[in-house]
């Protein structure tokens, strides 16, 4: 039973743990693209690409 415990509390810290990095990451897509648009429409806002 403490076993059974322990395995869902594992695997439900690795799908929150995913859930997290797959949210920031298309957190960070979009904010890129909103900034190259705000860049294509205004010209003069200078943008340090971080790739």
């Amino acid at each position: 039973m403490l076993g059974l415990m322990f395995r869902l509390i594992f695997s439900l810290g690795a799908i929150a743990w995913y859930s997290l990095s797959v949210w920031n990451m298309i957190a960070d897509y979009f904010s890129k693209e909103f900034k190259r648009v705000l860049l294509n429409d205004t010209g003069d806002i200078e943008i340090e690409d971080e790739l």
